[in-house]
């Protein structure tokens, strides 16, 4: 008997009613978190002696703390909050040099606030999730440790590692999978199709799509073990196939893109739906299948913030017991005079996020722009929607203008020309008004690569694709500013694909 379903279903019940009365009362959620907040930070190198009240505190970023993670990453303990570090992640949706942030435990208790009450509203939509195994896309194991012995890597593996025993029964990847790329690239899709399923979950849809391609690719690899002639290399385990099981995959990969007959029980794919995802989307609808998408927790390496819809609908409710939210309307200054709080949104408008946690980070703009759609309660419904003016996000990278502006000396010449997702959304378009010859574009691309690691990383194994270059009639709207009056701003990046 599968017990997995009902130990969730008991597990989240509480957590799910202490989120819905968070919801109902966001006022007291956010003063409670912020006094759980100060009493970790407070003994901080960092903040000893700062205001105990959140409103006498500034608006901080990145480089606020830069110096003080710097310092931390050689030793056990945060200077941030003076708590224990348990792991660094890199996040992967900046720009430029990458960033580490300590994951603490009471830090670490606040962003997984989120997760049952997500999977409360999964389990009660889809009757059979968790009746079959789930494949989680985590990241691969770090191979990098601190000074002082820490591992870093991405927060997926972490998550991976630290949720309860009886959920990672469930993974449709065996752990020795993930010990490097190279082996989930390789492996990981063999596993994947070799039992049914009752959901995936990833962050990105191009990752997922990506993953699925290498099917193909490594279909000769492969042919030994569905023959039933050979087994995966030590140390990964047997692939469990009996001989229906493997002629349906064979019948499956010889009948083209359309996976979705390999796991009849799937109940849903989980995964980011909004901006740049949301143009990912069809080309896993191609892999997959009619199975219904749901979208993936809002978070970053900085915070978790929503509880995603279970409908499928974009978005959800931000949690008002997981961090402390703010938001700054757009166009209005950034001071901490402008912000308001996360229960006076106004329906169709957009924000810039502001977070307070226990990692340390207070009053921080995260540089993401997000879009409430109306209320849960009184928790307003967001989804993220663009990274601020001077980036692009592409899911897991982004890129800023700073960055394309060096880049783009690379150009021979002077030309208008503008940076645009591709309308794919997995990578970027450079859009011109004139003739521009490849090697310029590779010279773009590759200055790229060398000045965001992130970027690299992805293109490099094939999740986003190299930057592409289009031409565009030079009359087209989104080169008006050439013919603006001398005050016209000009701009280098759209956040939307050019028509």
């Amino acid at each position: 008997m599968n017990i997995a379903r009902p130990l969730l279903r008991a597990s989240t019940l509480l957590p799910h009613r202490a989120f819905v009365r968070d919801c109902q009362n966001p006022e007291r959620a956010q003063a409670r978190v912020w006094a759980e907040t100060w009493r970790v930070l407070r003994r901080s190198p960092f903040w000893r002696g700062g205001a105990a009240s959140l409103s006498d505190f500034a608006l901080t970023t990145y480089d606020d703390y830069r110096d003080a993670l710097t310092r931390s990453f050689a030793k056990e303990r945060s200077e941030l909050s003076a708590e224990p570090i348990l792991y660094w992640s890199e996040s992967t949706g900046t720009t430029g040099p990458r960033k580490l942030f300590p994951i603490t435990p009471t830090y670490r208790r606040q962003f997984q606030t989120t997760t049952p009450a997500f999977l409360r509203g999964l389990t009660s939509r889809f009757p059979k999730l968790l009746s079959r195994p789930v494949l989680y896309f985590a990241a691969t194991k770090p191979v990098e440790f601190s000074p002082s012995g820490v591992e870093v890597g991405l927060i997926s593996h972490f998550n991976y590692r630290t949720i309860p025993a009886f959920l990672r029964r469930l993974y449709g990847f065996p752990i020795e999978v993930l010990a490097s790329e190279e082996s989930f690239s390789r492996w990981g899709p063999l596993y994947a199709v070799a039992t049914d399923l009752s959901a995936m979950v990833g962050i990105t849809p191009a990752a997922i799509s990506r993953f699925f391609e290498n099917l193909g690719a490594n279909r000769a690899l492969y042919e030994p073990i569905l023959a039933g002639r050979a087994q995966p290399p030590a140390p990964l385990p047997p692939a469990r196939l009996d001989d229906a099981r493997r002629d349906l995959i064979r019948s499956v990969l010889d009948g083209g893109d359309d996976l979705g007959a390999l796991w009849p029980t799937l109940q849903a794919v989980i995964c980011w739906k909004s901006s740049t995802c949301g143009l990912q989307l069809p080309a896993l609808r191609r892999v997959v299948g009619g199975v219904p998408f749901v979208d993936a927790t809002y978070s970053a390496t900085e915070g978790w913030m929503n509880v995603p819809r279970a409908d499928g609908a974009p978005g959800g409710p931000l949690h008002p017991g997981a961090h402390v939210f703010e938001l700054l309307p757009l166009g209005m200054e950034p001071h901490a005079r402008n912000l308001v709080p996360m229960w006076a949104l106004e329906p169709g408008q957009s924000y810039e996020l502001v977070l307070t946690t226990a990692m340390g980070l207070v009053r921080y703009r995260l540089q993401d722009v997000v879009t409430c759609t109306g209320y849960f309660h009184r928790s307003p419904i967001v989804h993220f929607s663009h990274k601020s003016a001077n980036q692009i996000s592409l899911g897991p990278a982004s890129v800023s203008e700073a960055e394309l502006v060096e880049v783009l000396k690379q150009l021979t010449r002077d030309r208008s020309c503008l940076v645009a997702p591709a309308a794919s959304g997995r990578g970027l378009e450079l859009c011109v008004d004139e003739p521009i010859a490849p090697g310029e574009v590779s010279a773009v691309e590759l200055a790229l690569a060398e000045l965001n690691p992130i970027y690299r990383r992805y293109v490099a194994n094939g999740t986003l694709d190299p930057l592409t270059a289009r031409r565009v009639a030079p009359d087209h709207p989104s080169f008006a500013f050439k013919r603006g009056h001398a005050q016209t701003k000009p701009r280098l990046l759209v956040q939307e694909p050019l028509s």
